[in-house]
């Protein structure tokens, strides 16, 4: 998978910097949502992004969407906590709480 860089909206940058995260962690997250057909247009991404109500995604999207995400940035979610993950803002925020245990590989 391409990790896709595009020009961020000033509000999503605002947020990035608010909340101390990595853009290339969005734009892995955004690559990784068109990847799987949830978005056409990565910079329409924001975090308030719902993968439900914007995105269409069922709950078998969710769950291999919280499955790459595992397998990407090297981490274990617990169930309890990817039902919570319902927009692009909660899995950033989730993965600023796991940040010390990120590894993100070269090649994705």
């Amino acid at each position: 998978m391409e990790i896709l860089k595009f020009e961020l909206p000033a509000e999503v940058r605002k947020y990035l910097r608010e909340k101390n995260i990595a853009a290339e962690w969005f734009y892995l997250l955004a690559s990784l949502i068109v990847y799987r057909d949830g978005a056409e247009a990565p910079n329409a991404l924001t975090p308030e992004t719902n993968f439900e109500n914007d995105l269409g995604m069922d709950s078998l999207d969710k769950i291999q969407l919280v499955m790459d995400i595992e397998r990407i940035f090297g981490i274990q979610v617990a169930d309890d906590e990817a039902e919570r993950f319902d927009t692009l803002g909660d899995v950033l925020e989730y993965l600023v709480k796991k940040q010390p245990k990120i590894k993100i590989p070269k090649n994705v």
